[in-house]
Formats: C-alpha cells, structure tokens, sequence
C-alpha cells in the first residue's frame, strides 16, 4: 500500500500532521460516504480534512477534494482546496463542525522519520503527540518515544527482545490509527 496522505490538525499555534482519520468515524456511524471524485494512490480517501483543537474541543475546519490539474507535462492529482463544502457532508452547519461521534486517540508524528514500513501512514517517527478524544472533546495528551529511539548504553536488550518490544510498539500504533 502507498503511505497516504496526513490529514492537517491545528494545535495550539501548530499545524501538525495527524496520522488518524475522524471523518471515516462518521462515515461509518451514519453509514454513508460520499463519493469523493478523483482519488490518488497516496490519498484512497479522496480528502485531506483540515482539523483544529480549539478549548479542548475537536473541529473539523475545511475539506481538500483531490483533482486533477492540467500542466505542460500532463496531467497531476492535486489537493482542490474547499471544492466539498461542509453543509454537503453536515447539512445545516455553516462553519467549523464540531467533532461529538469521534472517540479515540489522534496520533501526531513529531521529530526525524527513523524507519519506513508499508502501510497506511508507512513511516515510524521519533516520538508522537497522542491526544485521547472523547465524544470530540480531549481527556489527555502524551508524548510517546518510538521505541527505536531508546537505544543507549543504559538499556542493554538483545537483538530479540529489542525486535520483540518494537513488534508491540508498532501493534499499539496500528490500534490508534
């Protein structure tokens, strides 16, 4: 599987890359999706949503449709920014929707990418900023070191246990994607 594209979180002053998908949450809830158009190998959602955590609460802010763009050399997927207005998906909203069917954890990437996988977000970071949602509203946020990271004379494990420690790492990780 191609490593998809981040959906875009604003924290505090920040925009981050989150590595989870809330809409989906939606989607399957009130057990429609829409059709999103044009889908790219690096997006099979069709969308990157620009989200924000504004007094603990999570919104989400806008949608970014992929197209198609006509250049010199052909034609290329592109984000088409604002083209799925919020009123299709939430009819009656007018602005930011607030999240309340979202439960679960947003996982932020942070630091130097220290391995590559196949899969959907494909690549293991330095640490993560997890926030833990629940009903759109954050119970708490922590900063989990990748295990990969925790390499120093201090902790001496053999080529076994550091493989078996990094293989429960990354079965959390799929867990919160």
């Amino acid at each position: 599987m191609t490593v998809q594209a981040t959906e875009v979180l604003k924290y505090g002053k920040l925009n981050r890359s989150m590595q989870s998908e809330p809409l989906e949450a939606y989607f399957k809830l009130v057990g429609h999706r829409p059709q999103f158009g044009f889908m790219a190998t690096n997006n099979w959602r069709g969308y990157i949503g620009d989200w924000e955590i504004k007094d603990k609460k999570l919104y989400l802010t806008r949608l970014n449709q992929m197209g198609l763009r006509k250049t010199d050399t052909g034609v290329l997927p592109c984000l088409v920014p604002n083209n799925v207005t919020l009123p299709e998906i939430f009819p009656g909203t007018t602005g930011p929707v607030f999240a309340d069917w979202y439960t679960g954890q947003l996982r932020c990437p942070e630091g130097d990418v220290i391995d590559y996988h196949r899969g959907p977000f494909g690549a293991l970071y330095e640490r993560y900023l997890v926030l833990s949602v629940e009903r759109g509203v954050v119970v708490s946020e922590e900063t989990v070191v990748s295990i990969e990271r925790v390499n120093s004379p201090v902790i001496e494990e053999t080529a076994s246990e550091q493989k078996d420690r990094t293989a429960k790492f990354r079965a959390w990780l799929k867990k919160i994607v």
